[in-house]
């Protein structure tokens, strides 16, 4: 099964829910309302794993030959064609 990256919506969500799971489990209560620091942090930290995930996404397809993008295939067929002696 293809790797497949979440949005940064999603990765925000569950960040924030992770996080305040940990506060309720020390008894304090973790503000993730839309602009406290809590959120402005998720929000930031999941645009870059966003773009990361992205990144993955792309790189488990270009694995095989049959998703691989054409920018792969020609990477691999140069590489291919540099290794032959």
């Amino acid at each position: 099964m293809a790797f497949t990256g979440r949005s940064r919506e999603t990765i925000r969500s569950e960040l924030l829910a992770a996080w305040a799971a940990n506060y309720a489990a020390r008894g304090e209560t973790l503000q993730t309302s839309a602009g406290s620091d809590a959120y402005l942090m998720a929000s930031a930290f999941a645009v870059q794993m966003e773009g990361i995930e992205a990144q993955a996404e792309q790189t488990a397809l270009d694995i095989l030959p049959d998703t691989a993008s054409a920018e792969a295939l020609r990477a691999r067929k140069r590489q291919a064609c540099s290794a032959s002696p």
